[in-house]
């Protein structure tokens, strides 16, 4: 069986550590560390099956990236998952307006994390 693959994407080193360990079992990883590093990895051709996009980056922001995924005719249907410390209705809010799949916060508990991501993809 092939493994879907996601790009998980997030400017501290930890945190792409956490999130690979949770997932690497089960799917196959991508790692960015940060927003036009993700873009780049997108645009080049990888086939990815779900995105695990930070907020809060300094380059560019989770919003911003996935605002970017939208217009492109070829990823706008791609599945993004937002991740962030920040636990608040505005940010979710927001968020909506982008399509996005679905919303972890931080600190990452295996559990929800897997829940949310075999949800959206139906594994």
């Amino acid at each position: 069986m092939n493994k879907k693959t996601i790009l998980v994407v997030d400017d501290t080193p930890d945190n792409l550590s956490v999130l690979y360990e949770i997932l690497k079992n089960d799917y196959r990883v991508l790692v960015a560390n940060g927003g036009e590093k993700a873009l780049q990895i997108i645009r080049g051709g990888a086939s990815i099956d779900l995105v695990l996009l930070d907020i809060l980056m300094p380059d560019i922001d989770g919003y911003q990236v996935c605002s970017r995924i939208r217009l492109d005719k070829s990823t706008k249907n791609l599945p993004v998952v937002f991740s962030s410390a920040i636990d608040e209705d505005e940010q979710k809010q927001k968020a909506e307006g982008l399509n996005v799949s679905g919303y972890i916060c931080k600190p990452y508990r295996k559990d929800k994390v897997l829940d949310e991501i075999a949800r959206i993809l139906s594994v």
